[in-house]
């Protein structure tokens, strides 16, 4: 799911279980994904690419992942809070763009059903902090 650029906020209810991937285009203030619901890959094919009609077709920069900025810039941070990931067909994370003074605060994350290879943690930038975190991963993190 591609959001508006207005879009800056995604909250998975508790119970709500949503086959797909997010992708934000935000390119001003923070960015936010929250509650305790479930973002699942389940139902793509390992190295899922958008740009081949989600065939396995690897490209670092077109592959699926769960989560997805292609525009983000200095000064941005996601803030995330409480979801679960079941089943990433590829890195679970990646931020494109201005990375230089990106962040993430991420606490009370689950991550499981990992079973393809390259299936990674979240990405790390300077000043990022992450709590309570629970990961499956066939990959490094």
């Amino acid at each position: 799911m591609i959001l508006h650029q207005n879009t800056t906020w995604v909250h998975l209810a508790a119970g709500a279980f949503v086959k797909g991937a997010i992708e934000y285009t935000c390119t001003e203030g923070d960015f936010f994904a929250t509650g305790h619901g479930v973002l699942s890959g389940e139902h793509y094919v390992y190295r899922a690419n958008p740009t081949t009609f989600y065939q396995a077709v690897k490209s670092d920069g077109d592959s699926l992942r769960m989560w997805r900025h292609g525009k983000v810039q200095a000064g941005q941070t996601w803030n995330c809070v409480g979801p679960t990931i079941a089943a990433p067909p590829f890195n679970s994370m990646d931020f494109f763009g201005r990375l230089d003074k990106v962040s993430i605060r991420v606490s009370d994350y689950k991550q499981v059903g990992s079973y393809f290879f390259e299936t990674d943690g979240l990405h790390m930038y300077p000043g990022s902090v992450l709590s309570d975190v629970f990961y499956h991963v066939n990959d490094e993190i």
